[in-house]
């Protein structure tokens, strides 16, 4: 018997470019292009769950203190899960590119922006990010240019 490699879910987001990252049995999805969205304003990021128990889609209702902990809706973009913080770094809107660390408490459903020391990356989009015992960006776009760096 062959394995089953996908499964249609229904009402689930249609984006591309977005980035997922799994705590416990649900996933989370941030952000992503899909068409009809504003992306030259600065509007919030939009965050979905897919809850892999029940295979149900939600809208997660996030929190915040402030306008600024919250990323702007945006693709090319990567996420890391770190215990139960989610890590998102860079990606773009039809505008600008990112170069701010944002965290998401899957607990608290709620965004901040967690202190950050060293040296910050460029902005980057496209890239690809993992954790061990600190986030690694590798590659991307950055500055006009692709990238084959590593930063952290």
């Amino acid at each position: 018997m062959s394995p089953i490699w996908t499964h249609r879910i229904e009402n689930g987001p249609q984006r591309v470019y977005h980035a997922s990252a799994a705590v416990g049995h649900i996933i989370y999805s941030f952000g992503g292009y899909c068409n009809g969205e504003d992306y030259e304003s600065k509007p919030p990021i939009v965050v979905h769950s897919l809850n892999t128990n029940t295979l149900d889609w939600s809208l997660v209702p996030y929190r915040y203190d402030s306008m600024d902990d919250i990323p702007f809706n945006r693709y090319g973009h990567t996420v890391i899960a770190d215990g139960h913080r989610i890590y998102l770094w860079g990606g773009r809107n039809d505008e600008i590119a990112c170069n701010v660390l944002f965290a998401f408490n899957s607990l608290t459903l709620k965004w901040s922006r967690p202190k950050v020391s060293g040296v910050t990356p460029d902005t980057c989009y496209r890239h690809s990010a993992t954790v061990c015992r600190k986030m690694y960006i590798f590659g991307g776009f950055y500055l006009h240019r692709f990238s084959q760096d590593v930063q952290s």
